[in-house]
């Protein structure tokens, strides 16, 4: 009853029989191995009442979790309940289950640089990824799906690529428009207000400054 489930506690909550730890840890028995849990997890000791876990990962909800296997030392010789010798825990290595978290910002040149370079940051060899995008939605049509797909080709298995998308509220510019701002000034106002960054924001203005001359051009 006191023992921490991960995954797979929706498949077993209200099929499972429980039992206080009380009901299993008696002083006659030398060691208590428990299984079914994936979680290796020591819930008491004299005597040792062990979830050794399970072996391999299952999903992202054991991602943190580390795996093995218990090692338990008993002399026979000796009588019930003090036949403990010692206990250890080895670690296995799991294939290993990994989230990668990008945010893209508002003002981000090549966002899909930014989130091939952040994958680069992990080891994803032979690891089953899965991974989360947010980006703001003026720069989701800027993803290229096939560079981002590319750069998880060393992973085992990509479990999936989901992209929240960010609407990021109008700007108004008030009054400051309607008190004779040429569409410069405007536009100016407009991506200072937007946080560009510099340089961007020289491009974006180099732009339309070419737009509106060929728009008064006879």
């Amino acid at each position: 009853s006191e023992a921490t489930t991960g995954s797979e506690q929706s498949m077993m909550l209200g099929h499972d029989h429980v039992l206080l730890k009380s009901d299993v840890a008696l002083k006659e028995f030398d060691y208590v191995a428990l299984g079914h849990i994936h979680k290796h997890q020591i819930l008491n000791i004299n005597p040792h009442v062990v979830y050794s876990g399970s072996l391999q990962r299952v999903d992202f909800g054991e991602e943190k979790d580390e795996k093995g296997f218990c090692i338990v030392d008993l002399d026979p010789t000796k009588s019930e309940g003090f036949r403990f010798q010692d206990f250890r825990f080895e670690r296995v290595n799991a294939r290993s289950f990994l989230t990668i978290t990008v945010n893209i910002s508002n003002g981000d040149l090549d966002p899909t640089a930014s989130i091939t370079q952040a994958i680069s940051k992990h080891h994803i060899q032979d690891a089953v990824v899965r991974l989360k995008i947010t980006v703001p939605k003026q720069l989701e049509g800027h993803l290229q799906d096939g560079e981002i797909r590319n750069a998880l080709n060393e992973a085992h298995f990509v479990a999936s690529i989901s992209k929240e998308i960010i609407e990021q509220p109008r700007t108004r510019l008030g009054s400051a428009y309607s008190k004779g701002l040429s569409p410069k000034e405007a536009l100016r106002i407009y991506l200072n207000s937007r946080s560009i960054p510099n340089d961007r924001f020289q491009v974006l203005m180099q732009k339309a400054e070419e737009l509106m001359e060929e728009d008064v051009t006879p």
